[in-house]
């Protein structure tokens, strides 16, 4: 009876270690999926600031000039017929910059 109880003792610490080990996976899982819903491409700054970026292109883009002074548009000609165009929005102080890369096929 008392080889018994030593089985049983170990077999709690087993079960212990097994559950511990479930419930670190567990938050490791819940941590990532949180940290992945909080990111900055996640947040609604960062879609007004995209939208904003994609609206001066097309505005850009039918009257052939840059309406903000925050707003710079770099082009590039990839080869003759495709153009890539990066518009840069920045902030006030000029640190904060996000930009959006648009790629343009003009047919000869």
């Amino acid at each position: 009876m008392a080889s018994s109880r030593k089985y049983c003792k170990a077999n709690s610490l087993l079960e212990s270690v097994i559950a511990l080990t479930v419930i670190s996976v567990c938050v490791y899982i819940s941590m990532v999926v949180y940290a992945r819903a909080l990111s900055h491409r996640n947040s609604v700054s960062f879609s007004a600031a995209s939208n904003r970026l994609a609206e001066t292109f097309y505005l850009c883009e039918l009257h052939n000039e840059v309406v903000r002074k925050d707003i710079s548009i770099e082009e590039t000609w990839l080869n003759t017929a495709l153009k890539e165009q990066t518009v840069i929005l920045s902030d006030s102080l000029g640190h904060d910059k996000q930009q959006q890369t648009f790629y343009i096929y003009d047919n000869p």
